[in-house]
């Protein structure tokens, strides 16, 4: 079972945490991946990444895992200087169009 989730704006501290609970509700137990699209965020800061690798980590408690679609350059950039390409799977959705 595959969950997409679309990360469209950047999110106060609270509404990281209201996102973690709803992903966890929405897979209720059952072992699947969850694909966050990231596209539409402005940058990847401190209080998003460490939102994204509490998801991962929270949904691999569960059997599931966690993919990121992403393809602005600026985004993969990021991923790579941190290192979260070698954690996250990357899917990139303008590599495969092409």
């Amino acid at each position: 079972m595959q969950n997409r989730y679309k990360v469209d704006r950047e999110l106060p501290p609270p509404a990281h945490r209201e996102l973690v609970e709803e992903l966890l509700a929405q897979l209720d137990g059952e072992a699947g991946e969850v694909v966050l699209e990231l596209d539409d965020l402005a940058r990847l800061d401190a209080p998003v990444i460490r939102q994204l690798v509490t998801i991962l980590r929270r949904v691999r408690e569960r059997g599931g895992d966690v993919a990121l679609s992403v393809s602005k350059p600026d985004l993969l950039r990021t991923l790579r200087i941190t290192a979260l390409d070698k954690v996250f799977r990357i899917d990139n959705p303008s590599a495969s169009a092409a």
